[in-house]
């Protein structure tokens, strides 16, 4: 104990938010730090999606995880984190070289603003706008692009959701990519592409086989493929 102490007052930033670890089960996340506290042989996958542990959980696994060296996947989308939770989450990556798969995507939070004063009279007067707040954002993306220099095991991160600019969540797909060429995960813009991609060679296969097919077997283009035939005419 005194030496995970030593090691969580040195390298684990202070928690200033005011957002408390506020779950639905926070016996769940006591009981996922004591396990992952002593290193259980058996935990190797841990999901705590929608506990809403916000940035004092992120700091209590954080700091259980220091020392951990057997969970290689952690899970943590819907959790209202900010940027002084992935803050500690990066600072443990500078130490932990065995996690490979981190999940923070959708920490944002939508809110609804009132239209401004500015906007044309003929809007209605209950018209709101929605706001994405909070989310890991720049500053902790940015930091956890920093603690993945000095990490040498994670290979996938999904940000989805988070208020990270394209051009954050591009390095961190690029610096990703060099680590494992080819078989990086996407963490945002990357899927986009992916999609893309796979949509385009989709209707490429339906335009070719359209082309190929008899005139007679021809049938008006369909909504969702953008060529059809009747296969089995």
């Amino acid at each position: 104990m005194g030496r995970m102490g030593g090691l969580c007052q040195l390298f684990l930033p202070p928690i200033v938010s005011s957002k408390p670890s506020a779950g639905r089960n926070q016996s769940e996340l006591r009981g996922a730090v004591k396990r992952l506290s002593k290193n259980d042989k058996l935990y190797t996958d841990l999901t705590l999606a929608w506990a809403l542990i916000a940035d004092d959980g992120c700091r209590q696994l954080s700091t259980s995880l220091l020392l951990n060296t057997v969970l290689t996947r952690l899970d943590l989308h819907y959790n209202d984190i900010t940027p002084i939770g992935a803050t500690s989450l990066a600072q443990m990556l500078k130490r932990n070289f065995t996690l490979a798969s981190l999940d923070l995507s959708y920490n944002s939070q939508c809110l609804s603003l009132p239209v401004p004063p500015s906007l044309p009279p003929s809007l209605p007067p209950s018209l709101s706008l929605p706001h994405w707040i909070s989310g890991v954002g720049d500053a902790g993306a940015e930091a956890i692009l920093r603690g993945l220099q000095e990490n040498t095991s994670l290979t996938s991160l999904q940000l989805t959701n988070n208020g990270v600019s394209h051009s954050v969540r591009q390095a961190i797909d690029e610096y990703l990519e060099q680590r494992c060429p080819g078989q990086s995960p996407p963490t945002g813009v990357k899927q986009v592409e992916l999609k893309m991609k796979k949509k385009s060679e989709r209707n490429e296969r339906f335009q070719e086989a359209f082309l190929a097919a008899p005139v007679q077997r021809r049938r008006a283009p369909l909504a969702k493929n953008k060529y059809s035939f009747d296969l089995c005419a």
